[in-house]
């Protein structure tokens, strides 16, 4: 049956989501098993990656997240892994436009791409975390200044990575950057964008991108989300945005639904060492996902997240398939045990 399950998945494409912050206990936001953060973890997580036949692994961008607040820097910790890695792509997970100056960004893009020997990312999205903003003195403007200011931030990215969408867009409108060298290796021109929860951030999804990814859901929310993309991208004659549709969720597998409800018990429990202030980030995932629920049932949790035994994840995926997802980013709640990565291995990549 395994056999048939790797057939099935031959051109879905699988990456790793670094456990970069803590957050124990909170079994919806990513890290539930990790008490602290470590270096080891993450690096053994990326060469884990980079030599299991997983396409690529993905780096937070947050200024503040989890316990203590504490979260390695995004494009600091995609540079080191950059160097620790061989094939694997490295992918900020919706780099924030709104932290800094868009040259500055693009330099520091530009340097990671010549560490990595081309294997960069590019992802981006607006920003929503207002106390980041507020905490680092950036900014915090309307929903639709944000994604104009983003905008203007793909507008430079795509043309120093000669993407073809942007570079016919400010050719056109006469724009001029600098000279930032660096010109090969250059990485895929291709920029991703996510999420699909604002019209003006849906137009310059189908404006500007060449990927979509979605955030946590269940499979009727994805359908709609991947809907609203194509609806867009017809508008804007963007037909290779429906050939990159991802989704960014959570895993957690064992060979029964008795051991997945025994590690969700054990998770849960680490909640008491941790006092992270996060009311606004479940604001947030109530917001991209109207079905959320502060305290979900097992099958509850199923419905929104890779969370099961082998064959129910199987068939979760064949559904995620169906829709138009090629590809998806993985949260092992486990960490830092690779329980649910050995599993996911042996049965999807072997």
């Amino acid at each position: 049956m395994a056999v048939l399950w790797r057939e099935y998945n031959r051109n879905m494409e699988y990456g790793i989501c670094l456990p970069i912050f803590a957050n124990p206990g909170k079994i919806q936001f990513r890290t539930p098993g990790l008490l602290s953060i470590s270096w080891e973890t993450i690096t053994n997580y990326s060469l884990f990656a980079d030599e299991n036949n997983f396409s690529s692994v993905y780096i937070a961008d947050h200024l503040m997240l989890g316990k203590h607040n504490e979260i390695y820097d995004c494009l600091t910790t995609m540079a080191a892994i950059a160097q620790a890695t061989k094939t694997i792509k490295i992918y900020p997970i919706h780099l924030c436009t709104g932290f800094g100056n868009k040259l500055h960004l693009v330099k520091k893009l530009l340097t990671i791409d010549a560490i990595s020997n081309g294997r960069l990312g590019l992802f981006f999205d607006y920003g929503w975390r207002e106390l980041e903003f507020n905490q680092f003195g950036y900014e915090f403007n309307s929903i639709d200044k944000r994604i104009e200011q983003m905008v203007r931030v793909l507008e430079c990215v795509g043309t120093y990575f000669n993407n073809p969408r942007i570079t016919k867009i400010t050719t056109n409108q006469k724009q001029r950057f600098p000279d930032l060298g660096f010109h090969s290796p250059r990485s895929s021109s291709d920029i991703w964008l996510g999420e699909a929860d604002e019209p003006k951030m849906l137009e310059a999804i189908a404006t500007y991108g060449n990927g979509f990814n979605s955030m946590p859901c269940s499979v009727s929310t994805l359908k709609q989300k991947v809907t609203s993309i194509a609806r867009y991208a017809e508008k804007k004659n963007n037909s290779k945005l429906l050939h990159n549709i991802s989704l960014e969720t959570q895993l957690l597998i064992r060979e029964t639904d008795e051991e997945c409800k025994v590690e969700i018990d054990r998770l849960i429990s680490l909640e008491k060492y941790n006092k992270a202030n996060d009311k606004d980030i479940i604001k947030q995932l109530k917001k991209v996902d109207k079905s959320y629920k502060d305290l979900p049932t097992y099958e509850e949790l199923q419905r929104n997240y890779l969370i099961g035994t082998p064959k129910f994840v199987d068939e979760r995926i064949k559904q995620f398939k169906k829709i138009g997802i090629n590809h998806i980013m993985l949260w092992p709640l486990d960490a830092p045990k690779f329980n649910s990565l050995e599993l996911f291995k042996s049965y999807f990549l072997n």
